[in-house]
């Protein structure tokens, strides 16, 4: 009866202190904006948009694309920090804008975002039948 006295308290111990090394979950952050063409103010570009932790530009933290009319609002798991927002749409140059999350302030508006246009042209072309 003690052997099981002392397995059940080793078991509780052990599950006390593998809880109490979870850490605590980041909080939940909202970016938001519209993305809009330079010249023309038209909507509807379908950009990619790509938010990565300045540190790790390479490692994004949340993929998506705006919708019909250019707008965008994503929701993320993130810690507190500088982040980079970049916005790609076909034939216009990429949208790179940096903003920072901190926990009393869980969402980032960042407006109106403008697209212009991409000048890279192609070259000539030879059509063979």
């Amino acid at each position: 009866m003690r052997n099981r006295s002392l397995l059940l308290c080793f078991f509780l111990l052990l599950a006390c202190v593998a809880w109490a090394q979870n850490p605590t979950p980041p909080p939940t952050f909202t970016v938001k904006g519209v993305l809009l063409d330079s010249l023309t103010n038209e909507t509807g570009l379908y950009a990619t948009i790509r938010i990565a932790n300045k540190s790790l530009p390479e490692k994004p933290v949340k993929m998506a694309t705006t919708d019909g009319n250019g707008k965008f609002q994503e929701r993320f798991l993130a810690y507190p920090g500088r982040y980079i927002i970049t916005l790609t749409a076909i034939g216009k140059l990429p949208v790179v804008r940096e903003f920072e999350l901190d926990a009393e302030k869980t969402v980032v508006d960042l407006g109106t975002l403008r697209a212009a246009e991409s000048a890279t042209e192609l070259q000539d072309a030879e059509v063979v039948f």
